[in-house]
């Protein structure tokens, strides 16, 4: 927020809660980490752009007083408690249902009556949705001519949402390598909550507060870099493009982990199994 004699400044005591060592912990960020961290944000400044402080305000004292911790705005949808539920395919609900008939609805125009629903989503950069796809699949019919004609639809729909995602290091596993190189050295994310913390309250940040506080140790002369690093850093961890990628990313770890898992589970079965008959 720029410098105005018509803003307030924040004084020492309101800035009292802004502590560096309490983002100690983002050196042990896993993808999903980021993620999460990133959407609560997001969903924070959604909310404040839309001139609605104080149905945050409670969440916002809650990054103040613990900027690490997950509030939750990315819980993603898990099915219902069904048996056949595996990690990437659930049963649908009656409320995940209406959900999505919910945020679908306002999005068709009169000639769209027959609209894919998936389309329709893809219009809302921020839907909750945007990470499952729905279909329709004929049970009555041979179960081989199912499962190759899911492989081609599976096929094409995932080639779909990779057309989607913007160009970027997501192929090249190095938006891990970012937050090491550039978000936490630069100071990305606790130069953003001061950011919010100014469209919160309404009141500026000192320069003086916010450049000493992020960057203590580096002298005067080279601060001026460090400032248009740490603006940058803070633009591009903070997009929707890069919340995409990182929750594409998150969720593509979380299937392999459970996948690895799944087959160390088989060895040790199988292993148990061989033991016992020989």
């Amino acid at each position: 927020m720029p410098p105005s004699r018509n803003i307030p400044q924040a004084t020492v005591d309101d800035l009292d809660w802004f502590r560096l060592d309490n983002y100690a912990g983002l050196s042990q960020f896993t993808a999903l980490d980021w993620a999460r961290l990133v959407g609560d944000r997001l969903a924070i400044r959604r909310a404040l752009n839309a001139g609605n402080p104080e149905a945050i305000s409670g969440i916002f004292e809650s990054i103040k007083a613990t900027p690490l911790k997950w509030l939750g705005s990315d819980v993603r949808y898990i099915g219902a408690d069904h048996p056949t539920n595996t990690a990437s395919v659930k049963s649908l609900t009656l409320n995940r249902l209406k959900a999505l008939t919910d945020e679908a609805t306002p999005l068709v125009a009169p000639e769209e009556a027959d609209a894919v629903v998936d389309e329709l989503l893809a219009r809302n950069p921020e839907s909750p949705f945007q990470r499952y796809a729905l279909l329709m699949v004929s049970i009555d019919a041979p179960k081989d001519q199912i499962v190759a004609d899911f492989a081609r639809w599976l096929d094409a729909r995932l080639a779909a949402s990779a057309s989607l995602l913007p160009e970027s290091d997501y192929r090249n596993g190095d938006y891990m390598e970012k937050a090491a190189r550039s978000w936490i050295p630069h100071c990305a994310v606790p130069l953003y909550d001061l950011d919010l913390f100014e469209l919160m309250t309404g009141k500026s940040v000192p320069s003086s507060f916010r450049w000493i506080s992020l960057f203590p140790d580096v002298h005067l002369d080279a601060l001026e870099s460090k400032k248009k690093n740490s603006k940058s850093a803070a633009a591009f961890l903070f997009s929707e493009d890069t919340y995409r990628v990182l929750h594409g990313l998150a969720y593509d770890l979380t299937l392999l982990c459970q996948e690895a898992r799944a087959e160390s589970a088989k060895s040790a079965r199988m292993s148990g199994y061989n033991s016992l008959t020989i």
